[in-house]
């Protein structure tokens, strides 16, 4: 028994090793790849601006109609409509009370 929790302990440790050393490697090419890319997404943010805007409201509408319609697909929150403005209005008073205290 005590020696197949040795190999166990001993194999945890081994994967441990390993992810620590994938981390390791992705955040050294993260790093590198923001070196090479940073000059190239400058220039194309400062060439089409209004490009970008648009994305980013299309991005933004879109994120907001589908988190819509996926909580619309529950009969909880269909049915019962104050109770999703009663969510809604908690999570902005806890993210708001949580904003006040880190900043």
């Amino acid at each position: 028994m005590s020696n197949s929790n040795h190999h166990q302990e001993e194999n945890v440790r081994k994967i441990y090793d390993s992810l620590k050393n994938i981390e390791s490697s992705l955040v050294k090419a993260g790093v590198n790849l923001d070196q090479v890319v940073e000059p190239v997404r400058q220039s194309v943010f400062k060439r089409y601006p209004l490009l970008f805007a648009m994305l980013v409201t299309l991005g933004g509408a879109s994120t907001i109609v589908g988190l819509e319609r996926l909580l619309l697909e529950l009969s909880l929150f269909d049915e019962h409509p104050w109770l999703l403005f009663s969510m809604g209005v908690v999570i902005l008073m806890a993210t708001g009370s949580l904003y006040k205290k880190l900043g």
